[in-house]
């Protein structure tokens, strides 16, 4: 159950696996059990099962070492992100980016899009500063894409055609 469980987690019968190991608790106990729950999580969250990955990222954050701690908790507000739970993942990434040193760039773009989902107002300077730290970044091409997508549904065309021409 094991095998099935921890290395093919997006199969039917990981679910079946899950319900044994939980009927057998000995059987999962494992040395490297940290490190099976985080590889496990990241097939899920590859595999965009959202809600699947961010339990498992949660059992990666209580259990895990520090480095695999810090990229829990990140996947788990991406996650949150994803289900459009948008306060929770802005409550999660702002954690994160308040940390000293480098937060990534990828929190950052996160940060951006849970501005926009909760249609704040800090979205469109918060983009503006994302792009202007990451320049050559692939993120801040898409964050002007968003950006531009967010002026297209609020009716605004000529802004629209103005940030895409940013991105060129």
């Amino acid at each position: 159950y094991n095998t099935v469980y921890y290395e093919y987690p997006t199969t039917p019968e990981a679910a079946t696996a899950e319900t044994e190991l939980l009927r057998w608790p000995h059987a999962s106990q494992s040395v490297d059990l940290p490190r099976l729950e985080l590889n496990r999580a990241e097939k899920l969250f590859a595999a965009r099962r959202w809600a699947d990955a961010r339990k498992a990222y949660g059992i990666v954050r209580s259990n895990g070492a520090p480095d695999a701690k810090a990229v829990a908790e990140l996947r788990i507000a991406q996650c949150d992100f994803h289900l459009a739970r948008y306060a929770a993942a802005r409550d999660g990434l702002r954690v994160i980016l308040q940390r000293p040193g480098t937060p990534g760039v990828d929190a950052g773009y996160y940060w951006l899009g849970t501005l926009r989902g909760l249609k704040s107002p800090e979205y469109v300077g918060a983009v503006n500063r994302f792009v202007a730290a990451n320049p050559t970044h692939p993120r801040a091409e898409a964050a002007l894409n968003d950006l531009a997508t967010h002026y297209i549904l609020a009716d605004d065309d000529k802004t629209a055609a103005e940030v895409f021409t940013r991105q060129y």
